[in-house]
């Protein structure tokens, strides 16, 4: 590897090359329960992990083989390391990466010692889609290798990454309607940047903010593949955020959809859906045909240094890890055109974006 330039990342990046190095440590990684709790009786065994540095370069992989890693550029073998020298840098490449580098980019030397090791030359895979690596599991029902399945990474180290980035596409508009859901005659003033306080400022003085469409009307297919009832299911999420306080997400769906009905099952399950389709692949402005060919998992980097795997095999835990840890975020407001009052047409509109960040 030729790396004459000081390599840099965030804590985030790092956190990817970092990952990589614990499959390849440990041989794999245990399955989680909701709670990120180790399944003891569920472990991964990982055979190869292959990773594209760059679209249109060869991949390079990596063979797992008890106390040796081969690996190859394409299918040519260009070394082989043992499995001990891994484990010795990846301990301290987490205790450098345990110290708060918040929001910037920075050198690791232990990093750039595993990215010799490793034979790379970038820290993270390109970015064209969501997943991050490749890996070839061990099935747990077959005993088979399975085929290559993508996995997503996401990190406890640094600040809390997002699920879904807020962008223009992830935009709900409202209808503003007067108490008796006829067109205003009069609106107050609002706030230029609070959204928050303006919902608020509506609501109390007994205006209907009212579900009108999905700006992005592939966005708008997309979550009706999943259901068609979704978009307002979600639109009841958003605007209970922005007006109630609330900001984790199993604290809104309890207020929207109490499991004490028996009709919010479905809704809970939707949304559950929703979360693990979105981590899984879907992305907001893209056509999504519904199907998740992109990815089959999702990897954890804890704050211990741990690396647990949700597979599709867990799906449920998968699921309620997603609800239990993730909260909405509120995306500025210029950028995104939200909060204010819109007329068009004679009728009062409003936006508000949808961003799902974890919470930790």
């Amino acid at each position: 590897m030729n790396n004459q330039k000081e390599t840099t990342g965030n804590t985030g990046e790092w956190s990817e090359l970092y990952a990589l190095a614990f499959l390849l440590a440990n041989g794999g990684a245990y399955g989680a329960d909701k709670n990120q709790n180790i399944k003891k009786d569920l472990f991964y065994k990982v055979l190869k992990i292959i990773f594209a540095e760059k679209i249109g370069k060869e991949r390079m992989v990596y063979e797992i083989k008890n106390e040796v890693i081969d690996i190859f550029v394409g299918t040519n073998k260009i070394a082989s390391i043992k499995v001990k020298k891994i484990q010795s840098i990846l301990k301290r490449m987490f205790e450098s990466l345990s110290v708060k580098n918040e929001g910037r980019a920075f050198s690791l030397d232990a990093g750039s010692e595993m990215m010799q090791v490793l034979q790379k030359d970038v820290i993270k895979a390109s970015s064209f889609d969501k997943k991050d690596l490749d890996l070839v599991i061990l099935d747990v029902k077959t005993n088979k290798p399975s085929p290559e399945v993508g996995f997503s990474i996401k990190s406890q180290l640094g600040s809390p990454s997002t699920l879904i980035n807020a962008s223009k596409a992830t935009n709900f508009t409202f209808e503003v309607l007067d108490n008796d859901m006829s067109v205003p005659k009069k609106l107050p003033k609002l706030h230029d940047k609070n959204v928050k306080d303006n919902i608020n400022l509506l609501e109390s003085l007994g205006f209907n903010i009212v579900f009108y469409k999905v700006d992005s009307e592939i966005f708008q297919n997309n979550l009706s593949l999943i259901d068609s009832n979704l978009p307002i299911y979600i639109s009841k999420i958003l605007l209970s955020y922005y007006s109630r306080g609330a900001s984790n997400l199993s604290e809104l769906v309890v207020l929207n959809f109490p499991d004490t009905n028996k009709q919010n099952k479905q809704p809970i399950h939707k949304i559950k859906e929703f979360l693990s389709i979105m981590a899984l692949g879907m992305m907001p402005n893209t056509n999504w045909n519904g199907i998740l060919t992109s990815l089959g998992g999702f990897l954890l980097v804890k704050k211990d240094g741990d690396v647990l795997c949700y597979y599709l095999y867990n799906l449920e835990d998968f699921q309620e890890y997603l609800l239990k840890n993730t909260k909405l975020d509120t995306p500025s407001t210029t950028r995104y055109g939200i909060g204010k009052i819109i007329k068009e047409n004679g009728r009062y509109f409003i936006k508000l974006n949808l961003q799902v960040r974890f919470t930790k």
